[in-house]
């Protein structure tokens, strides 16, 4: 799995510069007994690298808890507190609020299984509300119609209203040394 090699290369880089600098660096894994907490706490550290972007049990939807628990056991670390991390990680919340400032993001909707809302305006596209960027996401994410939109959306869990269709916002290209890149902003 390249998310996971990937963790582990950015787990393996911040120990080595750590260590580098002269500091002890050492790595905890999450386990699913919490062990992890217990670990920390014996460690007593200055500082914990919160470098767990994989989420808890693989579910990156309960990451924000990371911090909830070492808030909890009185450890300072890296990166954003749990109510930042919770309420950024929630793609209706944030668009909701910056609307509220005036920022203009995409129009959005909750999927639920009951209806999907007339009042939606196409082309849209579907995303999950609270998994990280664009994760999920792939050119067979947009839909044209009320139709097509009805067909994408039964591939997807919406117990939980964690569907969004968002106006779709198309790429645009352009040059960089040569090369015709692609590309598009996800809010």
């Amino acid at each position: 799995n390249p998310m996971i090699q990937n963790a582990m290369d950015v787990t393996r880089n911040v120990m080595t510069s750590t260590i580098e600098l002269g500091y002890d660096a050492i790595p905890v894994y999450m386990d699913d007994n919490f062990q992890w907490i217990y670990t920390i706490k014996s460690y007593k550290p200055d500082m914990v690298f919160n470098l767990a972007d994989l989420g808890f049990f693989y579910n990156n939807v309960y990451e924000p808890n990371i911090p909830a628990v070492l808030d909890g056991i009185n450890v300072p670390y890296t990166g954003s507190g749990y109510y930042s991390m919770a309420f950024s990680s929630d793609k209706f919340a944030s668009k909701k609020y910056l609307e509220g400032f005036g920022v203009h993001v995409p129009k959005c909707w909750i999927i639920n299984n009951e209806s999907v809302c007339d009042d939606i305006e196409f082309p849209i596209i579907l995303k999950h509300r609270k998994l990280h960027n664009s994760e999920g996401m792939s050119s067979d994410s947009v839909a044209h119609s009320k139709e097509e939109l009805n067909k994408k959306i039964k591939r997807y869990n919406l117990a939980d209203n964690n569907l969004l269709a968002e106006e779709f916002i198309e790429f645009f290209n352009f040059e960089l040394k040569g090369n015709s890149r692609s590309v598009g902003i996800e809010i």
